[in-house]
């Protein structure tokens, strides 16, 4: 070093930057983001669950909430059980209600 430049320290180098998922080192800071299925909580660096999902067996990863297996997720007729949701749709010759 010239001990003239300053340069860049990679906050994510040590202990992934406090984050529980994934660190990504940016100009003076860094930011800790969450992978599929979770959401960063309020404390920015540790991630939960996402909406739709739920904590599996193995403490440490989610797993998606199948909406439709309870009372047919609400709906009258058919029910799509989508990626953190779900869909109603009806059959032929019914149309969905605004409800």
């Amino acid at each position: 070093p010239d001990l003239h430049s300053c340069i860049e320290i990679n906050k994510c180098s040590a202990n992934n930057g406090g984050c529980s998922q994934n660190c990504s080192n940016t100009n003076g800071s860094f930011m800790c983001t969450c992978g599929i299925g979770y959401q960063l909580a309020p404390d920015l660096h540790s991630c939960t669950c996402g909406i739709g999902y739920q904590l599996a067996p193995d403490l440490h990863s989610c797993i998606e909430i199948n909406k439709c297996s309870a009372n047919n997720g609400g709906c009258s007729q058919n029910c799509s059980n989508t990626n953190g949701s779900f869909m109603c749709t009806c059959g032929i010759g019914y149309q969905l209600a605004p409800d």
